[in-house]
């Protein structure tokens, strides 16, 4: 893969617009980095970035995109932890539903398992390579990444994640940085992006999805054999060295077992709680129309306006969709479009 794949967009049910891309073909993949570190385009600058969408897109479906306020997408206003899983949600119910497998890297792994603790009937398998949620370890890399020049704390970070020099990662992570820069701040800063970068120990036992979690014992933000303990599904894979996973002595013998555990829990989880929805026959013909707008992400003016009806007759129809289905918001509600085939 030379350039990045046609990049599209869809909108949440809050109004930010969020960049992704597919590649290849095979059981659905979720890439996700850490937050502010994802640039859709950019990343197509690092050769071993490159390596893994390629390795991986050789017999999976890859999808990536860009959370909110980073890399190619929009612009928000809400950071909760509850938008950055809408992000996820609005991207896969653009691309047909679940069930999708996660992978996730070092600090994208809070939010990896945030996702699939909520949305067990879309999560067949989670893959965490060389997670760190622990909270302490957290705050020195908020620590590294606020303190003294922007340079500075790049290279201090570059040090943490490829200890013994061997790549380029700190060069990428600075180019990510200063096309994300507007948006930065307010990204380390907020609430939702604070908590994206650590997990709880009730939430983890919440993940009931086969789980690989892949340990580099003498890498310093490392966490793997604590975070496999406290789930109940959880393969824990040990590797060699001291840097992260893109670094790996076997890349693509890493990439080859990543492959192949997604490959082995490729059926389609159940959750009594979702199975309980009952078919878009309750639904009627109107309702239809209007579920299917929300899932594309149109807010009610918009959806009117198609419509050609009052936005209080949206906002009525909204309502009694989520009274049929027993679901609680419009993200639920796009994502139950989409399972269903409304979309």
């Amino acid at each position: 893969m030379n350039d990045c794949p046609p990049v599209q967009y869809v909108r949440t049910p809050d109004g930010a617009s969020i960049a992704y891309w597919t590649l290849g073909s095979g059981p659905k993949t979720l890439a996700i980095h850490p937050l502010s570190f994802s640039h859709l385009t950019r990343e197509q600058g690092h050769p071993r970035l490159r390596e893994l969408y390629d390795l991986l897109a050789s017999d999976l479906e890859l999808l990536r995109y860009d959370p909110r306020a980073a890399g190619l997408s929009g612009p928000a206003q809400d950071f909760s932890a509850e938008a950055f899983l809408c992000d996820i949600e609005s991207v896969l119910a653009r691309t047909g539903g679940g069930p999708v497998a996660l992978l996730a890297f070092v600090g994208a792994a809070p939010l990896a398992a945030r996702f699939a603790a909520a949305h067990p009937a879309d999560v067949s398998s989670l893959v965490l390579l060389c997670p760190e949620i622990d909270e302490q370890r957290r705050r020195v890399i908020m620590r590294a990444l606020r303190s003294g020049t922007p340079e500075h704390a790049m290279q201090r970070f570059n040090r943490l994640l490829n200890p013994d020099g061997t790549g380029t990662l700190g060069e990428l992570i600075g180019g990510i940085r200063r096309a994300n820069e507007r948006n930065w701040e307010r990204l380390v800063g907020k609430d939702g992006a604070t908590q994206m970068m650590s997990c709880p120990e009730e939430l983890l036992s919440k993940v009931s999805c086969p789980t690989l979690v892949v340990h580099y014992p003498e890498h310093a933000f490392s966490d793997g054999p604590n975070i496999a303990g406290r789930m109940a599904n959880a393969r824990l894979l040990v590797r060699d060295g001291a840097n992260a996973p893109l670094w790996d002595p076997d890349f693509p013998g890493l990439m080859s077992a990543v492959r192949a555990f997604i490959h082995d829990h490729v059926e389609t989880p159940v959750d009594p709680a979702t199975d309980a929805c009952p078919p878009p026959t309750c639904l009627s013909p109107r309702e239809r129309e209007v579920v299917c707008l929300v899932s594309a992400g149109l807010p009610n003016p918009e959806i009117a306006q198609r419509l050609c009806i009052s936005r209080s007759t949206v906002a009525r129809h909204v309502s009694s969709a989520l009274g049929k289905t027993g679901l609680i918001n419009r993200t639920e509600l796009a994502v139950y479009a989409s399972r269903h085939r409304l979309a």
